[in-house]
């Protein structure tokens, strides 16, 4: 795995998906990017609604994750590493990552739609999520 500045290592796949998110920005594009848990490919198209994305893919959200474009893009890989790592644990324990109109800040110590943005954050939210 190639190493960032930041010290943080990422995969090939998260490089992908910056790569994806930055050309989006580039282009102005806004809405909404798809990318396959597999391997972090796009099919390279700004859909204008998460609804939109999600249809694009025949509503298979087991396989893909859906992400809002950033308007100035992905400046780490390691940003896309944590997203991907995220939805991969959520679909490893059976779930899978919930459209953002679902979300109840009064229901959760965290957003769910939107990942942790710390590390031991990240932890602490797997590790409930896996608790059954």
């Amino acid at each position: 795995m190639p190493g960032m500045p930041s010290g943080r290592p990422y995969t090939d796949a998260a490089r992908r998906m910056a790569d994806a998110m930055n050309l989006h920005a580039v282009a102005k594009s806004r809405g909404w990017a798809r990318f396959a848990l597999a391997d972090g490919r796009s099919d390279g198209i700004p859909y204008e609604t998460r609804d939109e994305a999600v249809r694009s893919t025949r509503w298979d959200r087991d396989n893909y994750l859906y992400l809002q474009i950033p308007a100035d893009g992905v400046q780490d890989p390691a940003e896309m590493q944590g997203c991907l790592d995220y939805a991969r644990a959520l679909q490893k324990a059976g779930y899978r990552l919930p459209d953002p109109r679902d979300f109840n800040a009064a229901d959760h110590d965290f957003p769910y739609h939107q990942p942790p943005a710390m590390r031991g954050d990240w932890r602490q939210q797997i590790l409930n999520l896996t608790k059954r």
